[in-house]
């Protein structure tokens, strides 16, 4: 398990990299990865967490991730939209879209 987790948060940090321009909307999902790696490196005897403990732990801060990773997307697409909208009419946009 704990090589399966590793080689999910490498290659989560390299997709995160390479997808945002922005690095301070990841602080918080890299921030939750080094927790997470720090946990799974720990020495079991000084973790003590059960092994199903460290399973739902894991998997808690999977969630985590994955649901500011769906913030960050859904953030990007509506920019994404209002500047397509901006470009498209800058007349409207500069008028503070009132007609």
């Amino acid at each position: 398990m704990r090589s399966m987790v590793k080689s999910l948060l490498s290659s989560q940090a390299v997709h995160f990299e390479t997808k945002f321009q922005d690095k301070s909307a990841l602080i918080p999902i890299l921030f939750v990865q080094s927790e997470m790696q720090d946990l799974l490196q720990m020495d079991p005897r000084v973790r003590r967490i059960s092994p199903s403990g460290l399973a739902a732990t894991v998997d808690m801060m999977e969630h985590q991730v994955d649901q500011w990773q769906g913030e960050i997307d859904w953030a990007r697409r509506l920019r994404e939209r209002v500047v397509a909208g901006i470009e498209a009419d800058p007349a409207e946009s500069s008028a503070g879209g009132a007609t």
